[in-house]
């Protein structure tokens, strides 16, 4: 009895601390869920969505990714900012992308101004161990 009750109470502040962190919008549509548990799911699936709807988010991905192409316009700071949040949105679904197919992906979509540059890349073998990270002194 004394375990239930110690249960009941974890349960109780579990779903206050959930529910202080949620949306308003959010919190009415979760309200009615009586345990944390069920808060926890209802939302995992809210954001989440289904593993049939998660696949097909990381197959939209795959594509986006498949076809991104640097721009004339864009510096190469930019692009790589687009492929990092790429990597990113993979992550979010619990899909991690390797660095080198990043590195690839990069040298493999800029303008062909950039080719000398690419081709010096790939010539002195530094594009494995680069990270598409930006610097912190910018």
């Amino acid at each position: 009895m004394k375990e239930a009750k110690v249960e009941a109470k974890k349960d109780k502040n579990a779903r206050a601390y959930i529910l202080q962190c949620i949306p308003k919008d959010v919190l009415l549509q979760i309200a009615k869920k009586k345990t944390a548990k069920e808060i926890w799911d209802s939302l995992k699936e809210k954001y989440l969505g289904s593993e049939r709807v998660k696949m097909a988010r990381v197959q939209t991905l795959k594509r986006e990714f498949d076809v991104l192409q640097m721009k004339e316009t864009e510096t190469i700071d930019e692009f790589a900012g687009k492929i990092s949040g790429l990597a990113s949105k993979f992550s979010t679904l619990g899909v991690a992308l390797e660095d080198s197919s990043l590195v690839k992906k990069l040298l493999d979509s800029v303008p062909n101004k950039y080719l000398p540059i690419i081709a010096g890349i790939e010539q002195s073998k530094i594009s494995t161990p680069c990270h598409l990270k930006k610097r912190s002194d910018e």
